[in-house]
């Protein structure tokens, strides 16, 4: 976000300046005396408005100052209690589970002549309550069934696999997509900060080891266990850094957060009026039904792709009129004009002698899979462009979710390789004498990652990239 360009930047430097002064003061009311605070308990209808809120109150030059000098521990109470003299009262946030609460009006701590503290002391309010509800929903029934990996795999596998999909990334992706699509519903700017600061990249968790099991389904089931536990933490963390809990640093607090450049990072975490709003949590939620669904399908297409070592075929013989158009009859394929073939999803059937054959992908996995109908929800023509663009992008293999070089317009749009997959164009060639509806091979055309006229048999080097051999 960008710094708020006014004439109080300058009345912030003087503020800066004065409060970095060694001399004593008694008080902070009496150390706010210094500076002209100018708000006035006014009411705030943009994010403008929470911006100049926030600075002409002072409120993250009260917060900084007085953490300078009285330090992190408990400070939210601290303050509270200096500004109005008593010793108890209900303002109670040392840990992620007790109510954290402004129990006073603006009007009382601007008669104390310290407005800005009450705008300080509401922006954590509404940053904790955001983070908790986030917190809360990690652990509901709602997760967990969108997460249900036995489930997937039942749904999906057909073999065992030794190849392992990069569930932490996966992951991290799904998580990251909160961020870039709460941005533009959140009335909250903190929000986008914390979502995308909290959940984003791999380095954000701890790197989860699996359970040395020979069950790709425990291993996969095992690794989302995990990170989903350090996503729990990680809030906790960050709400105990924010409040001073004894033991959580700064440092816990991620920079996607902070605004501004306090001396605190507890107080760029709350800067420039990102948390002044009064619905902080608006779309935070939505975003995360939207990211979870999105992780279900991710998880989905990572059985098909590892599990039924499933391709697309761009059948470049088909005839665009009898292709499907990816809804009503043949609603599983479509004919792609960006890649010029009809797109259909195929997989490899690997045969005991070694060589192996290609089938159309079953009847009962598109019906799982595919429109409102199925229990993914997968939409065909989204998914075989994301795969499309994956493949040509990343010179004919399969790249890896992409969420740093992603745009997000909406909670609904897709990171880069979100749905990776091979793809191969040609035709097929003759049938399996003994599989049927079976195929032997592919004359292949130009496309990226593969030579015109050479004969595929099923093979993809380690890379993904096309492997010529036929066994």
């Amino acid at each position: 976000m960008k710094f708020l360009l006014s004439n109080f930047q300058a009345l912030l430097a003087l503020s800066f300046a004065l409060g970095s002064q060694a001399h004593p003061r008694s008080s902070v009311v009496k150390r706010l005396d210094t500076y002209d605070a100018t708000s006035d308990c006014q009411p705030w209808h943009s994010e403008e408005d929470s911006k100049n809120l926030w600075h002409d109150s002072l409120a993250g030059v009260i917060g900084d100052d007085f953490i300078n000098k009285h330090g992190l521990k408990r400070w939210a109470l601290e303050l509270d209690k200096e500004v109005f003299n008593e010793p108890q009262n209900s303002w109670f946030c040392e840990d992620p589970f007790t109510t954290c609460e402004v129990d006073k009006e603006c009007h009382e701590f601007a008669d104390k002549g310290v407005e800005g503290a009450y705008y300080l002391l509401l922006s954590l309010q509404n940053a904790i309550g955001v983070m908790r509800s986030v917190r809360e929903y990690l652990v509901e029934d709602a997760v967990k069934e969108h997460l249900n990996v036995p489930q997937i795999t039942d749904d999906f596998r057909k073999e065992a696999s030794d190849e392992e999909p990069d569930v932490l990334a996966l992951l991290s992706a799904t998580f990251a997509m909160v961020g870039g699509a709460v941005a533009p519903i959140a009335p909250a700017a903190g929000v986008a900060g914390f979502a995308s600061g909290m959940l984003s990249a791999a380095g954000t968790f701890d790197s989860p080891e699996p359970d040395k099991t020979e069950d790709f389904e425990g291993r996969l089931a095992d690794m989302v266990l995990k990170v989903f536990q350090s996503a729990q933490n990680k809030v906790d963390d960050i709400i105990g850094a924010l409040v001073g809990e004894e033991g959580k640093d700064q440092d816990l607090i991620p920079q996607e957060m902070q605004k501004q450049s306090f001396d605190n990072a507890a107080i760029n975490a709350l800067a420039d009026g990102q948390w002044l709003s009064d619905d902080p949590g608006q779309g935070v939620k939505e975003s995360l039904d939207t990211a979870y669904t999105r992780h279900k399908q991710y998880l989905a297409w990572t059985m098909i792709r590892f599990g039924r070592k499933a391709f697309y075929y761009l059948d470049t013989g088909a005839d665009k009129e009898k292709c499907g158009d990816g809804d009503g009859d043949k609603s599983e394929e479509f004919y792609s004009d960006s890649a010029t073939g009809c797109a259909k999803l195929m997989e490899v059937e690997e045969n005991p002698d070694g060589e192996a054959t290609f089938e159309y992908m079953p009847q009962d996995i598109h019906d799982k899979l595919w429109g409102n109908d199925g229990k993914y929800n997968l939409d065909v023509k989204e998914t075989f462009q994301n795969a499309y663009e994956c493949w040509v992008d990343n010179d004919g293999k399969v790249g890896k979710p992409d969420i740093e070089n992603s745009e997000f317009s909406d909670r609904l749009a897709l990171p880069k390789c979100w749905f990776g997959i091979p793809i191969v164009r040609g035709s097929k060639q003759d049938r399996a004498p003994i599989w049927g509806a079976s195929y032997e091979s592919f004359k292949l055309d130009e496309f990226p990652g593969q030579e015109a006229g050479r004969e595929w048999y099923g093979k993809f080097n380690a890379d993904g990239r096309v492997d010529y051999a036929k066994k």
